[in-house]
């Protein structure tokens, strides 16, 4: 499954994604950050999750989006205006995060 469009709505901080099976996609751009698949992200959110009252320093991620890159033939980047842009969104991911609707 791939995408055919991806379209951003910076006003609406939404991200919708139209699949070669028809199916659309809507995702907020701030649940788009907050599942950000990097090795960070994956390190903070786990660490969380082992203690909930564990403190994360740091500005709070930005959920902003400046840009969106095609990654090979599998993936996409999303680049976050506070300079995170380390997060790979594999095509798979993307489709197991949900919001999908019939088109």
């Amino acid at each position: 499954m791939t995408p055919t469009d991806i379209a951003v709505s910076r006003h609406r901080n939404r991200c919708t994604i139209t699949w070669s099976d028809g199916a659309v996609q809507e995702l907020t751009l701030a649940d788009l950050r907050r599942r950000c698949p990097c090795a960070t992200c994956n390190d903070a959110r786990a660490q969380r999750q082992a203690n909930p009252l564990t403190v994360i320093s740091g500005p709070v991620p930005s959920a902003q989006l400046d840009a969106v890159e095609a990654v090979g033939g599998y993936a996409v980047r999303f680049c976050w205006a506070d300079g995170h842009r380390s997060g790979i969104y594999s095509f798979e991911f993307l489709r197991e995060l949900g919001g999908l609707q019939s088109a």
